[in-house]
């Protein structure tokens, strides 16, 4: 036995109730998962018979109002006696719900609220025919956790000291179910588990977490929150600040001094070689008469060479001459 309850006018009856008899096979429950602001699909699977008149067809689609509320049913979308009745469609589906030529049903817009089960009740000369159901899960991706603003993804402590980190992840549905942290120092990944709230914001949900930890060593750390899907933070890096190698102040002095140096050096050197260079000159340019000596001098100490070489003793002449 099924007994149906649909709101508002269908057609000339005012209400009409829907109380039949009738065997049908159980039809096997469908399932489907859509994402919020997305778009879902649910199948009737029911091909009306061809000889079939147009007049003579009803579909419905409805949905449990409440899970627990077998008779409360919300009207997605109706078709009687082969007319749309859109009015009569819950004002939460209004301009979301269509019907697809093969009695599909398609929900645009999803919201968190359209999660459920709904029924496709299909007639014939108001007759009852045929029955399916569809599970209909919702999800909304969360984001990725993140520390708080403005904490850099490296930070310096004191060995010993407590570092309190706080971690969120929101705009997410369904509720999740855990958010740990984990915990490395360069060996195998420790889980640690920490306290966190949650918090329901119009359709979706958000939730922090807090860890407070002594540092004793260098770590890593990261926190993880499981739902629909399993989403990790970037790693926080915790470094003792012992462990920190320390910059030589000194040392950088020494090298910026040794570069001012070789600089100067460098600049002294070039002005040296010009300075001599235009002193040379200026020489020459101030006593052209030296240079004029000079020259002649050079040309005086050729030419008594070559008389020297010209010069021939008796006894040379004789044996050129007889040679």
């Amino acid at each position: 036995m099924a007994s149906f309850f649909l709101q508002k006018n269908l057609g000339p009856l005012s209400v009409l109730i829907l109380s039949i008899v009738l065997s049908v096979n159980a039809q096997e429950t469908c399932h489907g998962k859509a994402l919020v602001h997305g778009m879902a699909k649910l199948q009737c699977n029911y091909h009306f018979p061809n000889n079939t008149a147009k007049k003579s067809m009803s579909v419905y689609w409805q949905k449990k109002r409440n899970p627990t509320d077998k008779d409360y049913l919300e009207v997605v979308y109706a078709i009687y006696l082969g007319e749309d009745k859109t009015d009569t469609i819950n004002k939460k589906y209004q301009e979301r719900s269509f019907l697809e030529q093969n009695w599909d049903l398609r929900i645009n817009n999803i919201t968190s609220g359209d999660v459920g089960e709904y029924t496709c009740i299909v007639f014939i000369n108001n007759r009852k025919v045929y029955d399916s159901f569809f599970k209909l899960d919702v999800f909304a991706n969360y984001s990725k956790p993140k520390f708080d603003h403005g904490l850099s993804s490296v930070m310096t402590v004191k060995r010993g000291d407590y570092v309190d980190l706080n971690c969120t992840s929101g705009n997410g549905f369904p509720k999740p179910q855990d958010m740990y942290w984990e915990l490395s120092n360069g060996s195998q990944p420790v889980r640690k588990l920490a306290s966190f709230q949650i918090q329901n914001s119009s359709e979706t949900y958000t939730i922090f977490s807090t860890l407070s930890l002594k540092v004793e060593y260098n770590i890593s750390i990261r926190c993880i929150l499981v739902a629909h899907h399993t989403v990790a933070s970037e790693f926080q890096q915790v470094i003792i600040l012992e462990d920190v190698p320390p910059v030589s102040h000194d040392y950088n002095l020494y090298i910026i001094i040794s570069a001012v140096m070789l600089v100067l050096i460098t600049v002294l050197a070039v002005i040296l070689i010009v300075w001599r260079q235009n002193k040379s000159e200026t020489v020459r340019r101030r006593n052209p008469n030296v240079e004029m000596g000079r020259r002649r001098n050079g040309s005086s100490r050729d030419n008594h060479q070559d008389q020297h070489e010209t010069l021939m003793t008796p006894e040379q002449v004789t044996a050129n001459g007889s040679s």
